[in-house]
């Protein structure tokens, strides 16, 4: 429940509560000055996408299933029958982040890989298990650079005390897919 319920939060964070997702807000009857940065339609899902993944590594792990623990007893199956085999977890990694990124998501031992099985903990007891990021108030993507082999993109987050700040996102064309090659998490 808790899963669900920080996946249907960031969405409507990142898509509701956002105002000015994917492009320059201006008055209503007006349009954006000239100037403003060219934006990006599909930067928002890009990101979102990759987001909701890496999540699963460090703020909301999958859902799990409390009837088949790990050899170990501390964790249990994924439940997700597609994502409960680890080369498919590898699969969905290797269609979002370079190599480098996805040993990284390993690396925090979210999930332990037995014979091929993935196993997670409860959400509950999960070190991993957190919520969105409270002080977020506003998150606003540009497209700052599109060429054939990289896009780059910006994350200007507004933040509850006025605050505001930029996070930078690469992706590349690589083997004819576009991944990530550098990806702050932001949530």
């Amino acid at each position: 429940m808790k899963y669900a319920l920080s996946i249907l939060l960031i969405l409507c964070m990142l898509t509701c509560g956002c105002a000015a997702i994917g492009e320059d807000a201006a008055p209503e009857g007006e349009t954006a000055a000239a100037e403003a940065p060219a934006t990006h339609a599909v930067v928002p899902d890009d990101i979102l996408n990759a987001m909701n993944v890496y999540a699963y590594f460090v703020m909301s792990p999958l859902p799990v299933d409390e009837s088949v623990p790990s050899p170990d007893g501390e964790m249990f199956l994924v439940s997700d029958e597609n994502l409960s085999y680890a080369a498919n977890m590898q699969k969905l990694l290797d269609s979002y982040f370079s190599t480098e990124i996805s040993q990284s998501l390993w690396a925090w031992n979210a999930y332990q890989n037995v014979d091929g099985r993935l196993y997670g903990y409860r959400s509950e007891e999960s070190p991993f298990y957190r919520p969105v990021e409270p002080t977020i108030e506003q998150i606003t993507y540009t497209i700052v650079q599109d060429t054939e082999k990289e896009r780059r993109y910006t994350a200007t987050i507004l933040d509850t005390s006025g605050k505001t700040t930029t996070y930078d996102y690469v992706s590349s064309l690589v083997d004819g897919r576009w991944i990530f090659v550098e990806f702050p998490f932001i949530w």
